[in-house]
């Protein structure tokens, strides 16, 4: 009877070993499909957020080019270059539209892609677009009171520069905001 059971031994594994190494051979397989999967996954999102960034810095470049040639006489004086803008419509200038919806929801697959300094940049650069729309907004919304002390008496005729010398404390702020945006190096590069 033992030769017969190691001979029943023996034909068990004779026939279960290359199922075993089928079964092992069809896991690593699958594990290297779902890391591929996982790497391409975070490829695409680095990739779509970083032309997020790109059409927000583009946005923003072009909108601060556009509203400081307002001022045709670029004046170097902060509130003169100020009130040559608003001379000029810039109260009229629409702040371009960021796009966070990639920072905003990322996807856990790709943001687990990100080290912690381009996290941190990242987070520095939404935060300041968040800024440069406050600052903004605050710079070009006028008050019922503003808009009577600029419609009446002498200011009337040069409105552009009691709006200027009310603003001059925003606009630093803004422009330092958005210098930081522009000479900032692109967090994912």
């Amino acid at each position: 009877m033992s030769d017969n059971l190691t001979a029943a031994i023996i034909a068990f594994l004779v026939a279960a070993i290359p199922g075993i190494f089928i079964a092992l051979l069809a896991d690593r397989l699958d594990a290297n499909r779902e890391e591929k999967e996982r790497r391409q996954k975070a490829t695409n999102g680095r990739m779509l957020l970083a032309l997020e960034i790109k059409g927000n810095y583009d946005a923003l470049n072009r909108f601060w080019h556009d509203i400081n040639v307002l001022d045709k006489e670029n004046k170097p004086e902060l509130e003169q270059h100020l009130a040559g803008m608003a001379q000029n419509g810039f109260l009229a200038y629409a702040l371009p539209e960021w796009s966070y919806v990639r920072w905003e929801a990322p996807s856990p697959h790709w943001l687990a892609g990100l080290n912690e300094k381009e996290i941190a940049q990242l987070d520095q650069l939404y935060r300041d677009l968040k800024q440069i729309r406050t600052l903004y907004t605050r710079l070009v919304t006028i008050s019922p009171q503003e808009q009577e002390m600029m419609s009446h008496g002498s200011s009337a005729r040069f409105w552009y520069n009691t709006y200027a010398n009310m603003r001059s404390g925003i606009f630093p702020l803004l422009n330092e905001t958005v210098q930081r945006v522009l000479t900032q190096r692109d967090p994912l590069a």
